[in-house]
């Protein structure tokens, strides 16, 4: 039985202004799973299609899986020029100092509905805000001299259908998302909600095909940078450190290769090498992004505001006993308590920006989590919003995450745009969802791979600090690179 009745559609449809209005069934999912289910219904669909799972603590499925696809609308941003794109033509294109009102707006024109008995996922925008973006909000140079193109700088998806897996009590909820407008007969639209819905659940009784064994291929990676060069910037952010001008900065550079096979292998085999809190799959036009982050940037939802920076990385042990002492010798290493209190501080002074006084809290200090191949030392920092500021408030206080950029902010950022050869793109950027009404969810930008324009890239970086050793720092980078290509090895051995 379909979710809201065609009565209850009606009143909600009645209002005087815009309104988001899902409309679902729940079937059982004991023969399906996120992955089979993205094939099925993807396959031969438009060029807007994700799906984002979760892994806690490196071993724990999190209760929900959601698949989006067929968007009601699409926000962009190159710069500061803004496009709405309807059925893959842009309608309307302006320019605004910060872009992020662009969204908001068009976000804001549909109130989300009020149920009795909502989807597990309400609906909203899927998608990435690039590092370029905080050239909007802060004192940094208009663009990265460096004059590479970094991509969409913004690129939010509205999807209609929506699949989502409860994994706990092994159903799935089919749900079609129905944007109304005042003084329309809202019959039609719930009855055509209805034939979308019972299509896809159609979909998803189908058999997937067989699949032939991948033959996969990735070409040599190709750093954007030397190690020379690499080194030589330590060596000037160390220079910069000890004249007092920055605390850390955070030096990156950015893998090129060349994948030959199926980009949605590339994230079957990281879910299974890395499986992480934030997993996502992102098959747009304007790139195609997979990536299985550790870290939230921000979450901000029901008034409470959240971040939980990662500072202090060590390897699993190879036996419990060993875990345990690889924990315990972390948490005892006074260089990284050092870099992570400086990190939750920073955290803590960006909620400040958009907090209610007296509410910034951090609520757990230096624990330790797991995952399948490392372990880090995380806080968690959580504050209750300021009347009158929303999510994309808290976006614009906390963005980029300072576990990516260094601090003081501002200073590690200006000093970035002198050190590194391109713009960073998606790179310690944000990939994840927003509400109609400014809630967000959204990761950092780490872990993840990029394919524009048939090239793929990776990037990654380490925390420079006044005692950092060059040569280690560069093998740092090495070190994090290696997650993504485990995981293009498997492809190569066969899925």
């Amino acid at each position: 039985m379909a979710k809201p009745t065609l009565k209850q559609f009606s009143a909600l449809a009645a209002a005087d202004h815009p309104v988001a209005i899902p409309v679902w069934r729940e079937i059982l999912a004991d023969l399906d799973t996120p992955v089979s289910a993205f094939l099925k219904v993807t396959t031969g669909a438009g060029d807007y299609a994700f799906l984002l799972e979760s892994v806690e603590g490196g071993e724990t499925w999190g209760r929900y899986s959601v698949l989006g696809l067929d968007p009601a609308f699409v926000v962009r941003a190159r710069g500061r020029v803004c496009e709405l794109i309807r059925n893959n033509f842009i309608v309307h294109r302006e320019e605004r100092d910060d872009p992020l009102t662009f969204l908001q707006e068009q976000l804001g024109r549909y109130a989300p509905a009020s149920l009795p008995e909502p989807p597990a996922f309400p609906g909203g925008a899927v998608g990435w805000i690039s590092w370029e973006a905080v050239r909007w909000w802060e004192k940094l140079a208009a663009k990265h001299p460096g004059g590479a193109d970094p991509g969409p700088t913004l690129c939010f998806a509205v999807p209609r259908t929506l699949i989502i897996f409860d994994n706990v009590r092994h159903r799935i909820q089919v749900v079609r998302v129905v944007l109304t407008e005042p003084g329309v007969d809202p019959k039609p639209a719930y009855e055509a909600a209805l034939k979308h819905i019972k299509h896809t659940i159609e979909q998803l009784r189908f058999a997937l095909p067989s699949r032939q064994e991948v033959k996969a291929k990735v070409t040599e990676l190709q750093s954007n940078t030397t190690k020379e060069r690499f080194e030589a910037g330590v060596e000037t952010i160390r220079g910069h450190i000890a004249a007092g001008d920055a605390i850390q900065v955070v030096l990156s550079q950015r893998f090129r290769f060349k994948f030959f096979g199926d980009a949605f292998d590339v994230y079957r085999a990281l879910r299974a090498t890395n499986p992480s809190p934030y997993m996502f799959y992102l098959r747009y036009p304007e790139q195609l992004v997979v990536g299985a982050s550790p870290e939230v940037m921000v979450r901000c939802q029901g008034g409470e505001v959240m971040v939980a920076p990662i500072a202090g990385t060590r390897p699993r042990g190879a036996t419990p006993e060993a875990d345990v002492l690889m924990a315990e010798e972390l948490l005892a290493d006074p260089k990284e308590r050092a870099e992570h209190v400086m990190l939750v501080d920073l955290g803590r002074n960006d909620l400040g920006r958009i907090a209610a006084p007296g509410t910034v809290k951090v609520t757990d200090l230096m624990r330790i989590e797991r995952y399948s191949h490392v372990m880090h030392i995380v806080s968690t920092v959580k504050a209750r919003l300021a009347e009158g500021k929303t999510g994309f408030d808290v976006l614009r206080a906390t963005f980029p995450a300072g576990t990516l950029s260094g601090a003081p902010k501002v200073r590690a950022m200006q000093l970035l745009d002198g050190l590194e050869p391109e713009p960073r793109g998606l790179y310690g950027g944000a990939v994840g969802w927003v509400g109609f009404t400014g809630e967000l969810d959204l990761c950092i930008a780490i872990r993840t791979a990029v394919r524009r324009d048939g090239e793929w890239s990776l990037q990654v970086g380490a925390g420079i600090v006044a005692d950092s050793v060059p040569a280690a720092e560069h093998q740092e980078t090495l070190n994090k690179a290696a997650g993504v290509l485990r995981a293009l090895a498997l492809i190569g051995e066969g899925l």
